[in-house]
């Protein structure tokens, strides 16, 4: 009871103690260090192609071998792998 009671009594303290805080919460967010365009690195990509209703080998043969191919002439792919 003792602290709220400092707190009822002090209300100015209170607000210039939250404005102080809104105030250097505002410079810290300014003072981010921020790009528009960061690096990015994908070590990995996974690409999952589904067809309903078709078989495992129609599925390699119409759509996941003519995925490999595409992707083959991406250049800087060193691995490529169909489960």
């Amino acid at each position: 009871m003792g602290f709220l009671r400092l707190i009822l009594r002090n209300a100015l303290l209170v607000h210039l103690l939250t404005l102080f805080l809104v105030v250097i919460g505002l410079m810290a967010a300014l003072g981010l260090r921020r790009e528009a365009f960061p690096a990015v690195n994908f070590d990995i990509v996974v690409v999952t192609t589904v067809y309903p209703g078709a078989a495992p080998l129609e599925v390699e043969l119409y759509v996941t071998d003519l995925i490999e191919e595409e992707l083959g002439k991406v250049s800087g792919v060193e691995k490529m792998d169909s489960l």
